[in-house]
């Protein structure tokens, strides 16, 4: 055991090693806690940011048997979509086409100046990547050809798409055979849309389909008359013309897709020949309201036919007439007059009137206006409409419209209460919407007049106030319309009152009206606070100073239709932008022994902006009950913030709808601390304390092993000097020795067990001391000092020189003698054989043992008789 520091004492000494290695310890101890702690979070987001995808769960019970529908979205390549209305439109000669994306599904509405409803075999519309098809050699293609041009192999193959057959007339020449395929209606009728494939004798590939009635589409919200599959190759835009029958020759009347650009105008009076304002004038759908001086004026498209017109305003009796529009007879003038109603005492009651508005089948309409008294409102997406106001007691009117629909009229009486239950049945009629776009040479509808606009001061608002009944996790929507009859442009900003913004929102938060213009924003009514009666208001500003209050109810789920119940889930509430949001979604079909086909989209909407961040739409048969269980993949930089995933469910010609509130957070290891990311520092830190741990526990390993372990105190060992040589190195350190060879003038002694080094010690402390130029005289009983003499060549010996420093070119020889003691008596004169740098070797190894102490006395004895200078 070494000394270890000045003035310390044993007791001190071992005091101090025990506390450096219990801080060692704590050290160790606490760095493996960082490394396993900071490791375990980097590990936790690896894992679920790269391989956990979630999970799922169903509801059972025991004796029952669970059906579970998984579905899979299997992405289109090799075919393009294309849907939309083919119409007529005079005198247009212009051929059209368009540039199509494989995978994508797009409108396409194509005008012609020729459709010939009544001709052999219908109305067709041709597509083909050419810009020319040579009709009269059309003929059945092959499949096979289409799969050479997208390069298919597989399911989606035009060979195993193609599996039927239909006929085509070109003019009068039928076409049998060709292999045809049908693309699905919303309610997953695969009977109406046809698409079969030809050639022509030019080598095209012809693309056709049948011009259906005017309906709907795959989806719901499109008006289609027809709808194409077109083969496209992965990756690829494919440009495809479309053509009609060369040789349709149309009649005088009307034709597939036929619209007339009919208007209405004229003023609106009283009995003593007023002008009144704010009169309500509906025809076909579409309302417009007079202005200060009576004028009204209304323009839309309609199909030939007969169209009640109802005029109404609070105050006046209803006033209802018929326009008959055809192609000769599109532009009317109407003046009406309406007779004032004057009640009598009591004749007038505050009273309220609710029910649903459905279509012929039982259905709900959503958005369809309701008007009575002075109340105004639209159904939500459950048909449901509520209206309070000051009613007529035996002649209050009852109407609703919407954009599709006849109009409605009804007489209420309150003569047995003041609130009345009364459902609203609209008849659909043969009415499409306004085309506002469209390949044509002059602008829609530019052979009717001029539409005249009668400007006015003021302006009109269509809520006085908004009263809602939302069932718990459901919504609804409704719209106000506001309307610009001012001579000035309008600006105006819209926002909700805090008690009720939580789950109010609006679709825009302003809105520019020109003079003479409306629009409106719309509302959405989120059921997701607790059951109970909330009120509020939503408060217009800018050029209008306005509040309209609302009322919500939000009430149990319970559906006024029970058909079809809808209820989603999710798995957790809290989500970060890029996972995964998995949803289980369950219907409940409430008729017996009736399946339906179920549309149902699916979307995340943020319920500060409203804006909608992920959209898709599904279709699935429904017996009894289905529960599915899907994923969506969140968009990257979602911000944070409230959500709702909302489904909106479409069947039998009703809504249903569910919606689940979750919320948007940033990750943990997202976060920055002055601009460096968290998980950067977590690695940084989880690699320092790994290395300082392992660096650690190395040490420990390393003191473990070694034979000397109490520390050593370099400050008092000697240092590099003139009268100090090099020995070596301190024991399992990399710390020169150094020894003062003026202690060699006094006692000094090299110990230690056989084979631990002391001759090659003494030897280092000759060697040093002869560099110095000191004399040296060794007695060797054991004849090995001769090598001193010689430069060493030993290789094994050599391999240790690059441990101490040394080269195998720093090997030297020193000068000197060898001289053989043959007698113990023999007389050295130590004093004869001092020179300096040079080294005198006795070599003793001939004597026997009780000799060599006789040796050894005697040589004592001369050394000390000597006088040596110390």
């Amino acid at each position: 055991m070494r000394r270890s520091a000045k003035n310390l004492g044993v007791l001190d000494f071992v005091r101090k090693e025990l506390k450096k290695d219990s801080s060692e310890r704590n050290i160790m101890v606490i760095l493996l806690f960082i490394t396993v702690l900071s490791g375990s979070v980097l590990f936790f987001f690896l894992v679920n940011y790269a391989f956990i995808s979630g999970y799922a769960s169903v509801e059972s019970q025991g004796g029952y048997i669970q059906e579970l529908t998984i579905h899979e979205i299997i992405p289109t390549v090799y075919w393009s979509g294309v849907y939309g209305l083919s119409l007529r439109v005079s005198n247009f000669t212009e051929l059209l086409y368009g540039d199509f994306d494989s995978g994508e599904i797009i409108r396409q509405d194509l005008f012609f100046d020729c459709i010939d409803s009544s001709s052999e075999g219908g109305s067709e519309v041709y597509a083909s990547t050419s810009n020319v098809i040579d009709f009269d050699s059309l003929e059945p293609a092959d499949p096979v050809e289409i799969d050479n041009f997208t390069g298919c192999s597989g399911d989606q193959c035009a060979a195993n798409t193609f599996t039927d057959f239909m006929n085509v007339s070109v003019g009068t020449r039928l076409i049998e055979n060709v292999p045809s395929s049908y693309t699905k209606r919303y309610d997953g009728n695969q009977s109406v849309f046809d698409i079969g494939i030809l050639k022509d004798g030019l080598g095209n590939l012809v693309y056709v389909t049948h011009l259906t009635s005017i309906q709907r589409s795959y989806n719901y919200e499109k008006i289609v008359n027809f709808q194409l599959l077109l083969p496209n190759p992965p990756n690829a835009t494919t440009r495809f013309y479309f053509f009609t029958d060369p040789y349709d020759v149309c009649p005088a009347g009307s034709s597939v897709g036929d619209t007339i650009r009919a208007s209405l105008k004229g003023f609106v009076f009283d009995s003593e020949g007023n002008p009144v304002e704010n009169v309500s004038i509906v025809v076909a759908g579409h309302e417009n309201f007079s202005s200060s001086n009576g004028s009204y004026s209304l323009s839309f498209d309609s199909l030939e036919g007969t169209y009640s017109v109802l005029v109404t305003k609070d105050g006046f009796d209803p006033l209802t007439s018929n326009i008959t529009i055809n192609f000769t007879n599109y532009t009317f003038l109407r003046n009406f007059t309406l007779s004032n109603y004057t009640p009598g005492s009591g004749d007038t009651l505050l009273g309220e009137v609710q029910g649903y508005v459905l279509n012929s089948a039982g259905g709900i309409v959503y958005g369809a206006t309701v008007m009575a008294g002075d109340a105004r409102t639209s159904s939500d997406s459950s048909g449901y409409y509520y209206l309070r106001s000051n009613f007529s007691i035996n002649n209050a009117v009852l109407v609703s419209f919407k954009t599709g629909y006849e109009n409605y009229y009804s007489i209420l009486n309150f003569t047995n209460g003041t609130s009345i239950d009364k459902n609203i049945t609209l008849i659909t009629v043969e009415q499409q919407k306004q085309y506002t776009t469209g390949p044509y040479s002059e602008s829609p509808g530019s052979n009717s007049p001029t539409q005249e606009i009668i400007q006015g001061d003021d302006y009109w608002i269509s809520a006085r106030e908004i009263n809602k009944e939302v069932r718990k996790n459901t919504f609804v929507r409704d719209f106000v319309g506001i309307y610009n009859l001012r001579n000035s442009q309008m600006s105006l900003l819209f926002s909700v009152s805090p008690e009720i913004s939580d789950f109010v929102k609006l679709d825009k938060s302003s809105l520019t009206l020109s003079p003479g213009n409306s629009d409106g924003f719309e509302i959405t009514i989120y059921g997701t606070p607790p059951i109970g009666e909330y009120s509020g208001f939503i408060s217009i500003g800018g050029g209008i100073e306005q509040d309209i209050p609302v009322n919500i109810k939000i009430v149990k789920n319970k559906f006024p239709i029970e058909t079809l119940l809808v209820e989603v889930n999710l798995f957790k509430d809290v989500y970060f932008s890029e996972d995964v949001l998995k949803y289980k979604l369950n219907f409940k079909n409430l008729l017996r022994d009736q399946s339906y086909l179920i549309h149902y989209t699916v979307k995340v909407i943020n319920l500060d902006t409203q804006e909608s961040y992920f959209s898709e739409e599904y279709d699935s048969e429904l017996k009894d009950s289905l529960t599915l269980i899907d994923e969506i993949d969140l968009p990257k930089d979602l911000p944070e913030g409230d959500y709702v995933l909302q489904v909106e469910a479409r069947y039998l010609d009703s809504v249903s709808t569910a919606v689940s509130s979750f919320r948007i957070s940033r990750p943990v290891y997202l976060y920055s601390f002055f601009g460096v990311p968290l998980w950067v520092l977590l690695v940084i830190i989880s690699s320092l304390s790994f290395l300082a741990f392992n660096f650690v526990l190395y040490k420990r390993y390393r003191d473990k092993n070694k034979r000397y372990k109490i520390g050593l105190d370099y400050s008092t060992l000697a240092k590099q000097g003139d009268s100090s040589v090099k020995i070596g190195l301190i024991a399992e350190t990399k710390h020169p020795a150094y020894y003062e060879l003026d202690k060699l003038t006094t006692h000094a002694i090299v110990a230690g067990a056989t084979g631990m080094g002391k001759s090659i010690s003494a030897q280092v402390i000759v060697e040093e001391a002869l560099k110095k130029g000191i004399s040296v005289v060794v007695f060797d009983p054991t004849a090995q000092w001769s090598g001193m003499l010689r430069k060493c060549n030993d290789k094994k010996m050599l391999a240790y020189y690059p441990k101490f420093g040394l080269k195998s070119s720093d090997a030297q020889a020193f000068k000197g003698n060898v001289r053989q003691v043959k007698s113990a008596r023999e007389y050295i004169d130590i004093n004869k054989h001092l020179a300096p740098g040079q080294i005198q070797i006795f070599s003793l190894n001939k004597l026997d043992s009780k000799d060599m102490d006789i040796f050894v006395s005697n040589i004592i004895r001369g050394i000390f008789k000597s006088n040596p200078k110390e």
